[in-house]
């Protein structure tokens, strides 16, 4: 596929190798739609957590300075590829995982992981990636979400020093989040209301809890907007 790309373009070679039902993912816009709901200004230092079919960098190559970590020689090949080939203005490719540009020491005002990567040390190490003022913007899939899932991520953002902004269910998976339902309050009553908490009185304060879990679990994947507590 990379020596197709090379010869007829980087589309051609999705269009000739990739079945008619997958090219979406490579050729559409969509992967990358989430980007609307997280702002940085123009310029700003963006650092992706591998790469996918790269429509993501697409879409971040010509609005920041952008750093993409990819560990796969295929896919890291691809995106240098794609971005010579669509003349991307800003875009250096690390060929590391994501542990690799935590200890490189550089910091960066958003960081982006679509989904976010396996690992207990993953939310400090991404905390130590972001600039005072940075934030985060990672995916979770729905398999992981059990209401043990969900206590865990609670415990492990306090341990990373992280908090969560705003998060929103993906019901049709993080490839495809052109449609995504905020979680907001009105969620959370709905689950309350419509008994969807498990049975028995529960007490007030671990009501908007036991409703987020519940919704996580049956709702689909979720993008995660996160920030550094101290900024």
């Amino acid at each position: 596929m990379l020596a197709t790309a090379a010869r007829v373009g980087w589309r051609g070679a999705v269009e000739r190798h990739v079945p008619a039902s997958r090219q979406w993912q490579w050729l559409s816009s969509e992967p990358a739609a989430f980007l609307d709901l997280f702002p940085l200004a123009r310029a700003s230092r963006v650092l992706e957590i591998g790469c996918g079919a790269g429509a993501r960098a697409a879409g971040l190559a010509n609005e920041y300075e952008l750093t993409v970590a990819e560990a796969c020689p295929e896919r890291a090949a691809w995106l240098r590829l794609r971005g010579r080939q669509e003349g991307w203005q800003s875009f250096r490719l690390l060929e590391t995982g994501w542990r690799g540009a935590a200890e490189s020491g550089e910091q960066y005002d958003g960081v982006i992981a679509m989904p976010a990567p396996d690992g207990t040390d993953f939310l400090a190490r991404l905390a130590s990636l972001l600039s005072p003022r940075g934030q985060a913007c990672i995916g979770l899939r729905k398999r992981g979400w059990t209401h043990g899932g969900w206590n865990r991520l609670r415990r492990g953002l306090a341990r990373a020093g992280l908090r969560m902004q705003t998060a929103w269910i993906c019901p049709l998976g993080l490839e495809r989040p052109a449609v995504m339902i905020p979680l907001q309050n009105f969620a959370l009553g709905y689950a309350r209301s419509h008994g969807m908490m498990g049975g028995g009185r529960k007490p007030a304060w671990a009501a908007p809890l036991l409703a987020q879990a519940w919704i996580a679990r049956r709702a689909g994947d979720w993008i995660v907007s996160l920030r550094r507590m101290d900024s």
